[in-house]
């Protein structure tokens, strides 16, 4: 194999396959990203075994080939070349030779057929959606994914389908994120749970179309040069629909951004130990308030309520990853004080958000 590319384009695109590959493997192929260079195109894939990306880089081939190279050596080496310059790849008898100007490096590889790619599904159902949508498929939601292992078929996102409509929601019991894409869905399609470090790769060209096709086991997206295919998680998503309440006797519209600043203002005195903040809603107000010992924190915002006055813990995290969620004015509906905690958004009313209340 012998090719020519740039710096900035080789750096980026192992920089995105160090995000899957595994620094440690028993596998040792595993550790490495597979370079495959043909007269059409040139990719870099990387595994973890679960998940596999793929991409294209531009780069003159002048010798067709593929070769595994050890990725957290290859993307240092090549992170510290100068930035832009032209960049040589060459293969020999024991490994690769990467040549910048008068850098030469030798790099031990392994052979292309030892990487252990990920099995294929037959895919039952796909469907189409602009890059920027299939962000928003996931960055709405994935806030309120459970980072705990015991509860692991909550550790990512669940891609369904409501009334024909694909649907995309992550709780982890406290706080939850739900957003209808209002992309009709595709007949037989499974619902499938996105593992979080799925998502977290599952990132398109910027103006791309991507195709996502979907089976029992597995989910794929492919856009122009650039795939990722992924284990799902096996498990069965609880009836998040339960939690999910109507609304509340009480209405409050606000800025998240006032939110945010009081809520951080309440959250300061706390110790840490402790996230409790208070919100007492009514007279086209909501004070904002922290304790903690003789630490007392209190703000207040403007707001236009409907309905009693109530007074309501929230949990001041929590709070913070709804708000930053709100592109418009948030709405905010409240029932009795143990009564879930709504959020929606004035400017997408395909987003909900909810947050279990905390004993005050």
């Amino acid at each position: 194999m012998k090719l020519t590319t740039d710096q900035t384009t080789l750096s980026t695109a192992l920089q995105q396959a160090s995000k899957t590959a595994p620094t440690r493997s028993p596998i040792a192929s595993a550790t490495h990203a597979l370079i495959t260079a043909t007269s059409e195109e040139t990719t870099i894939t990387a595994t973890d075994l679960d998940a596999q990306v793929t991409q294209r880089i531009d780069a003159e081939v002048d010798e067709p080939g593929a070769i595994l190279v050890p990725l957290e050596t290859t993307l240092k080496v090549v992170a510290k070349l100068r930035k832009g310059a032209t960049v040589h790849l060459e293969t020999d008898a024991t490994g690769i030779r990467i040549t910048s100007g008068r850098t030469d490096v030798h790099v031990d590889t392994m052979d292309a057929d030892l990487f252990p790619h990920l099995a294929s599904d037959q895919f039952k159902a796909s469907f189409t959606v602009e890059s920027h949508t299939l962000r928003d498929m996931f960055a709405k939601v994935h806030f309120a994914a459970s980072t705990e292992e015991t509860r692991y078929y909550l550790c990512g996102v669940f891609l369904h389908s409501v009334d024909g409509i694909i649907k995309t929601v992550a709780t982890n019991g406290r706080t939850l994120g739900l957003w209808s894409t209002g992309i009709e869905a595709p007949e037989d399609m499974p619902p499938v749970i996105v593992p979080s470090k799925t998502v977290k790769i599952a990132t398109p060209p910027d103006g791309s179309t991507v195709t996502v096709s979907l089976s029992e086991g597995k989910i794929r997206f492919e856009a122009d040069g650039w795939s990722v295919m992924s284990k799902v998680i096996d498990g069965t998503y609880p009836d998040y629909a339960r939690v999910i309440p109507d609304g509340g006797d009480t209405v409050a519209r606000f800025v998240p951004g006032d939110m945010l600043s009081a809520s951080g203002v309440a959250e300061a005195v706390q110790d840490g130990k402790s996230s409790l903040i208070a919100l007492s809603v009514g007279g086209d107000e909501i004070t904002v308030s922290g304790r903690n010992g003789g630490n007392v924190a209190e703000d207040v915002i403007e707001a236009e309520t409907e309905g009693d006055a109530v007074k309501i813990g929230i949990n001041g995290k929590y709070l913070a990853e709804l708000m930053a969620r709100v592109e418009g004015n948030a709405v905010m509906k409240l029932g009795g004080g143990g009564d879930p905690i709504r959020v929606e958004d004035d400017a997408d009313p395909a987003w909900v958000g909810v947050a279990m209340p905390m004993r005050i």
